[in-house]
């Protein structure tokens, strides 16, 4: 098979198959060519999946076991996360009410929470009517040790408007002034984390992590990852 056959096939698997790459609108390899010469397009770039395993704590050489954490899902939580494809980080997941958030460890609730907003929930909760409980809210998680908002939307969706997912006349600037003015008054860090399958990973990552410190600190193995390291 000739280079030039076994490039128009893989142009068009690229075409049928990677969204963002049909987006570009190219019609051959060669027009694809020239923009690349020209430096009028980036190579494309994807999130990769999640970490298979979960995270490794090495003592003296050695792997220490530590038991798997149980998520806690709000009970109020809708169309939310469930944590299924991260199923060997967690040991499962319990849902009940919690007293602030969204997501935390099991028997940390007191400690540790995040609160998810959607793109359109982002824009909703700081605006009127619904701002002032959403503000009351984030005082509340402002008392526990570790907190945060994590958003199903990138910095530069939030700065794009008009918004088209959801009926407001929100200027971009007040909502994503809100979340940094949030941020700073109450010290609740505000992940912008672009989607939400990012988003669920990002919420794993950090419950889990949490947990794991926290239980070598309890069971007399200092509070890090790796003897030397992080």
């Amino acid at each position: 098979m000739s280079q030039a056959i076994t490039s128009d096939l893989v142009f068009e698997w690229l075409r049928e198959n990677v969204q963002g790459f049909a987006d570009a609108g190219f019609e051959s390899v060669q027009e694809l060519e020239d923009a690349l010469l020209m430096g009028e397009v980036h190579r494309f770039s994807y999130p990769v999946s999640a970490p298979p395993q979960r995270t490794r704590v090495i003592r003296d050489g050695h792997s220490v076991k530590v038991p798997k954490p149980t998520l806690v899902i709000d009970s109020r939580e809708r169309e939310g996360y469930r944590f299924d494809r991260l199923s060997k980080w967690i040991a499962g997941t319990v849902t009940n009410a919690l007293p602030v958030g969204d997501y935390s460890v099991e028997e940390m609730e007191h400690e540790i929470a995040i609160e998810r907003k959607s793109f359109s929930d982002a824009i909703t909760s700081v605006m009127p009517p619904v701002r002032p409980r959403f503000l009351k809210a984030c005082e509340k998680l402002s008392r526990l040790p570790r907190k945060a908002i994590v958003i199903e939307a990138s910095l530069t969706d939030l700065k794009s408007g008009p918004y088209t997912v959801v009926q407001s006349h929100a200027h971009p600037n007040a909502v994503v002034g809100s979340y940094l003015a949030i941020q700073e008054r109450w010290n609740i860090p505000v992940i912008f984390a672009d989607s939400h399958e990012l988003a669920e990973e990002w919420t794993a990552h950090v419950l889990t992590k949490y947990h794991l410190l926290r239980w070598l600190e309890d069971n007399g193995c200092g509070r890090w990852f790796v003897d030397g390291d992080i």
